[in-house]
């Protein structure tokens, strides 16, 4: 009926620029087997230290990620980028503009191109990083989406649309 699409990976080539997609392309293709691990890149992925702490712990978590699988999921991002401007079900799109995985530069390409839709709507939380339903303030990404599943047309109790209007005039 429709979806909600949480910090979604809209990252693709366009966004990588030419070293990055060369890079990419060069270890997709010569050491697809070489495993990458985030250490070292200094961001936040969420404000909840101490949740963070427990996925550093916990072994069922990837913590290394092989070149392969990083070429794999430029290529779906690529795919979903395509086809954002063919989704025809309601879309509520949440972002944390406090997000240092996906940049917001292809987050909002993404969310205007959904949002042209009378069916999309977007909410943009000042204070989210890219985990927002795991984040310190999750409670509010949790409230509007159970807000948006109950009525897709009703107002968000969050001020979170209007944040992704000013980010996104």
């Amino acid at each position: 009926d429709g979806a909600v699409l949480v910090a979604p990976a809209v990252w693709g080539r366009n966004y990588l620029g030419p070293f990055k997609r060369g890079a990419l392309w060069i270890s997709a293709h010569t050491v697809p087997w070489l495993r990458l691990s985030p250490r070292g890149l200094d961001i936040t992925p969420s404000d909840n230290i101490e949740m963070l702490r427990k996925l550093s712990k916990d072994p069922l978590i990837i913590k290394e990620t092989r070149v392969d699988t990083i070429w794999g999921l430029v290529n779906l991002m690529d795919a979903a980028n395509a086809a954002a401007e063919k989704i025809e079900t309601p879309v509520l799109y949440l972002y944390g503009t406090r997000d240092e995985i996906i940049p917001s530069e292809p987050t909002r390409a993404a969310a205007r191109t959904l949002t042209r839709r009378a069916t999309a709507r977007a909410a943009f939380y000042a204070d989210g990083y890219h985990m927002l339903l795991r984040d310190l303030k999750a409670d509010t990404v949790h409230d509007d989406i159970a807000h948006w599943l109950r009525d897709p047309n009703a107002p968000l109790p969050s001020d979170a649309e209007a944040e992704a209007k000013k980010v996104l005039a």
